[in-house]
């Protein structure tokens, strides 16, 4: 028996006719998490913390580029991402410094 996953028609759920969402209906609220992604999420957080006492024997037998790679697809997991920014003051001076320069 197949269950019939065609949304029903009311005024309560916000459906015209056609069961689309009517105006001034966005459907899924913001920053909402679809189950099959939450699920996915879950397993991988729990593998990780299965393993993690693994990560320092791992580490030991990476060569440097390895050990960059790790290092840099690990953070993306716990670091927010970065969102792009334009700087509205057009008086902002940059200064430009020499590493090498001992002057100040």
């Amino acid at each position: 028996m197949q269950e019939d996953n065609t949304p029903k028609i009311s005024e309560d759920n916000g459906r015209d006719n056609k069961g689309r969402f009517s105006v001034g209906n966005v459907g899924k609220p913001k920053g909402a998490v679809n189950k099959s992604t939450k699920d996915v999420k879950d397993f991988i957080v729990n593998f990780l913390n299965d393993k993690a006492f693994e990560l320092p024997l791992i580490w030991e037998t990476l060569d440097d580029k390895d050990r960059a790679s790790l290092w840099l697809n690990l953070s993306r997991l716990v670091m927010p991402k970065a969102n792009e920014t334009e700087i509205e003051d057009k008086n902002i001076q940059l200064l430009n410094i020499d590493p090498l320069e001992d002057e100040y």
